[in-house]
């Protein structure tokens, strides 16, 4: 189950749950006035920002990039473990295995996507 934030321009950024969540996070954190103008970003209710939100939104994002504050903060981000299932002698299994939910590369792509979807819904 994940998160689809479609934009306007018929673009599409999609994730998982534990990715948006800390997103959405981070989001918050270093643009909390642009932020502030989309209420519901951990639900999937179709709420979002306007174009120039996304705009501005997307700058403020690759400042933080491109200063390396935002790679400093993805090292803080603690790993969750992950149940895998994988099949060992006719037989399911869950191996396991972590994952840190926040990315620089994620947070580049979803800049890039703010910047050309014209507004978006969080579906």
């Amino acid at each position: 189950m994940g998160v689809d934030v479609h934009g306007r321009s018929g673009k599409c950024f999609d994730t998982n749950w534990a990715w948006w969540h800390q997103l959405a996070a981070y989001c918050k954190e270093i643009a909390p006035d642009i932020v502030s103008r989309c209420k519901h970003w951990h639900t999937n209710d179709g709420d979002g920002l306007n174009g120039a939100d996304s705009v501005a939104l997307a700058d403020a994002l690759q400042n933080e990039i491109d200063s390396g504050r935002c790679a400093k903060y993805a090292a803080f981000i603690p790993r969750h473990s992950v149940g895998v299932p994988y099949l060992e002698n006719n037989t399911w299994r869950v191996g396991k295995w972590s994952e840190r939910p926040f990315s620089v590369t994620n947070v580049q792509e979803f800049a890039d996507f703010l910047r050309s979807c014209g507004g978006f819904a969080i579906w």
